[in-house]
């Protein structure tokens, strides 16, 4: 006989209910009143939102049982999809309040899953105007309830030295050690000699864990001719250990100065070289010559086959693509940074090709463990030469592109008016829902008037749930003083099936910029065919 299942029931104020129903079941004896552990039952039906709404009772909730190793959930919290859960926050506190001369810029955050907190990073000048040095901030990430205050985690050069800076934070986190590290571009040593320094941070206390370390080393040591800019980082939890990737030009032969190429280096959780050298990670057009680049690498860790996937910006003279035609590349890297497969793989289609006036820009990746399938996105001027729009391409494990080609996320090119723009795209990957989450900075409701805008994407085939929202409210409405830029986002897991997305903003005084936080939720949803066990 065919065994019932009844896997939800979601009562509404005014009547309504879902009920999912089996469409198969495997025969059972009808005496036998114990359940087979492999058993099991498929249910097919299209997508479907658990969440509250405004005729949910607040009283909702559905008890569901997964088979994938890490996403069992029980006793799902209502929460309603593309809703923000307060307003925005204020996360930093960079020098006396209300005054424009000391800011905080370029934030990033990452997600502690032991202590259910982020840390977010950002590069700012709190005691002396000018002197910018790496800050964190620990947040609560169920209520969004600052922990402790603001602490700084760099120190470079000479104390009090405006003219020595550390720039461009980026920050993974280690579930095994329940340690974050935090990586940035700092020039320690000598004004203008820009170097990528690293240091770990206790997840659980905040408290700052050994020295700074630096890990690249680019040009003959202490050369401001030779930088390091631009880091990303991912952490690799099969081998417990990280890999920081960055932009940079060397003297090792045949390379010249201000040949940009992408770099990397594995570092032990301890934080210790894995790599004796760095490792040159792009070849963009021919050796030794500075007319080609690679910029703004992003990079992300590969659960399913313990690999890496990188991403950059770059002009390179393959792929029907020229010089300062910049595209977005790619490469897969095994766990020891060796290459696999195509060499340095073009991913973006921005305008015809061979015309240097389009370009993409500014790549952020994310995986999905799902599907074992990554998203790229980029700002580019695919419509109209600097018409900056952001679009997104979903790629298979082996880099090969999936889905619609170079679609687009943002609407700035549905306008008519060139001045508006798409910028500083991040992505991450929602678990639960199965669905990419991608924000960015755009100026759509007025010129110049940047706030923080977000699109959702089903992993599974790349559909975008609804239109672009709003997710940030810097100064008045209408006013292009007040902006909010570079945004960047995690994603808080099973635990509360939350984002926090923080930014830089100026809200009060035009021109002073802190660090602004918006959590976010985008409710609960079961991707069927759901198999339960």
């Amino acid at each position: 006989m065919k065994k019932p299942w009844l896997i939800g029931l979601l009562f509404v104020g005014v009547g309504v209910w879902i009920i999912l129903a089996p469409v198969n079941a495997q025969e059972s004896d009808p005496g036998d009143n114990t359940q087979n552990p492999n058993e099991e039952t498929t249910f097919e039906t299209s997508e479907i939102n658990l969440g509250v709404s405004q005729n949910l009772t607040a009283t909702t909730s559905i008890t569901i049982t997964r088979t994938r190793d890490d996403l069992e959930i029980e006793s799902l919290a209502p929460q309603s999809p593309n809703q923000e859960l307060g307003s925005d926050f204020m996360v930093s506190s960079m020098g006396p309040y209300l005054d424009p001369d000391y800011d905080a810029l370029n934030p990033a955050v990452a997600y502690n899953s032991q202590n259910n907190q982020y840390l977010v990073v950002w590069s700012g000048s709190d005691d002396i105007i000018g002197e910018y040095e790496i800050w964190g901030q620990r947040v609560n990430a169920a209520t969004g309830a600052q922990i402790g205050t603001d602490f700084q985690i760099s120190f470079v050069g000479t104390a009090d030295d405006p003219a020595i800076d550390a720039e461009d934070p980026a920050v993974a986190y280690n579930s095994a050690t329940n340690e974050y590290l935090v990586v940035w571009s700092a020039d320690h040593y000598a004004d203008g000699d820009f170097e990528i320094w690293g240091r770990r941070i206790n997840a659980a206390t905040g408290g700052l864990l050994g020295s700074m370390m630096r890990i690249s080393v680019m040009g003959p040591g202490v050369d401001p001719d030779y930088d390091a800019l631009n880091p990303a980082v991912a952490y690799n939890s099969t081998e417990n250990q990280f890999l920081v990737v960055w932009e940079a030009d060397d003297d090792t032969a045949p390379l010249v100065n201000n040949e940009f190429e992408i770099w990397g280096r594995r570092l032990s959780a301890s934080g210790e070289w894995l790599d004796a050298d760095i490792v040159r990670l792009s070849e963009m057009g021919g050796l030794g010559d500075a007319n080609y680049d690679a910029q703004t690498p992003s990079v992300a860790y590969n659960t399913l086959n313990n690999e890496y996937m990188l991403v950059w910006s770059g002009d390179k003279s393959a792929y029907d693509a020229v010089n300062d035609e910049f595209e977005i590349w790619g490469q897969r890297l095994n766990a020891s940074l060796g290459k696999m497969g195509a060499a340095g793989f073009r991913i973006s289609d921005v305008g015809t090709n061979a015309d240097p006036d389009r370009d993409a820009y500014d790549p952020s990746i994310a995986y999905s463990s799902g599907n074992n399938q990554y998203l790229v996105v980029w700002e580019g001027d695919d419509y109209d030469d600097n018409m900056y729009d952001v679009l997104g391409q979903r790629l298979e494990a082996n880099g090969i592109a999936t889905g619609s080609n170079d679609f687009y996320l943002s609407s700035v090119s549905g306008g008519t008016n060139s001045n508006y723009d798409a910028l500083n795209p991040a992505v991450t990957y929602d678990r639960v829902n199965h669905e990419y989450l991608v924000v960015w900075q755009d100026d759509v409701l007025n010129v110049g008037e940047f706030e923080i805008w977000g699109q959702r994407i089903s992993a599974s085939d790349g559909s975008q749930s609804g239109y672009n929202t709003r997710m940030s409210d810097m100064g008045p409405d209408g006013d292009a003083s007040y902006i909010a830029q570079t945004p960047a986002l995690a994603y808080s897991g099973v635990s509360n099936n939350q984002f926090l997305i923080v930014w830089s903003g100026d809200n009060s005084i035009d021109g002073e910029f802190d660090i602004w936080g918006q959590r976010w939720t985008n409710g609960y949803k079961i991707n069927l065919p759901l198999v339960i066990r």
